[in-house]
């Protein structure tokens, strides 16, 4: 039910449940083929049924919808390392297959928030630039020049500086009561772009209980009612 929660964000834990249930499944396998005793028997016929099912809808990671990954990337206790780290020492992935697969998911995030700065950019205002003159003119070149002449590196990308910003790791205290909405709600502002990114991709649902279904269903059959007395009013 963890998965079918609406109240607060699940994307981001949905890639290591994925991960975490097909560990579970395979242990079942190892301890029924231990034992032969009725029991361990039925757990196997289980375990092969539960399979079955599981492959169907993720056979690989690369089958698995990318924007798990981009939301497991979007919470800064994990980032970008995690899916490296997971591929690595869980999923037995190469050296160079973890890299691959990084990549692709940090181009993914890249490509998101291009799109999002572009939309963001189009829909604000256009401000009046104000030409500085005079000795602070001077100062910000000089400074500009010295900046450019120097081995300082300046990362310019959002993703990158995200990416590049120390690991959030929370106290062990408040560890259960970490919200992560509210850590991109305090430092949305250093990631302007990505916040709205993060904004759309961690409200997605990964699941609905049968409840939640007829609830959804309810409201557009009567939404559908609405909009057909307000059109049979106008006529």
């Amino acid at each position: 039910m963890r998965m079918s929660m609406t109240r607060h964000p699940t994307a981001h834990k949905a890639f290591h449940d994925i991960v975490a249930i097909e560990r579970e499944i395979n242990a079942l396998f190892v301890h029924a083929a231990e034992t032969s005793t009725e029991v361990q028997l039925l757990m196997l016929k289980m375990a092969e049924n539960m399979f079955a099912k599981f492959r169907k809808y993720f056979r690989r990671i690369e089958d698995t919808n990318q924007f798990l990954l981009v939301a497991l990337v979007l919470d800064p206790r994990f980032k970008l390392k995690n899916i490296t780290h997971t591929c690595l020492q869980v999923l037995q992935y190469s050296a160079e297959e973890a890299k691959a697969k990084a990549n692709s998911v940090k181009e993914l995030l890249v490509s998101l928030t291009d799109i999002y700065r572009t939309s963001s950019s189009s829909k604000s205002k256009k401000s009046k630039n104000v030409k500085m003159t005079g000795k602070m003119a001077d100062l910000l070149e000089g400074w500009q020049k010295a900046l450019a002449e120097s081995d300082e590196v300046v990362v310019e990308s959002e993703v990158d500086r995200y990416l590049l910003d120390p690991i959030e790791v929370p106290p062990k205290r408040e560890a259960d009561s970490w919200c992560l909405l509210s850590w991109w709600k305090t430092n949305g502002c250093k990631y302007p772009n990505l916040a709205l990114v993060a904004k759309d991709v961690l409200a997605i649902q990964m699941m609905q209980s049968k409840r939640q279904r007829k609830r959804r269903q309810k409201a557009k059959e009567s939404l559908w009612l609405y909009q057909k007395q307000k059109v049979k009013m106008k006529l």
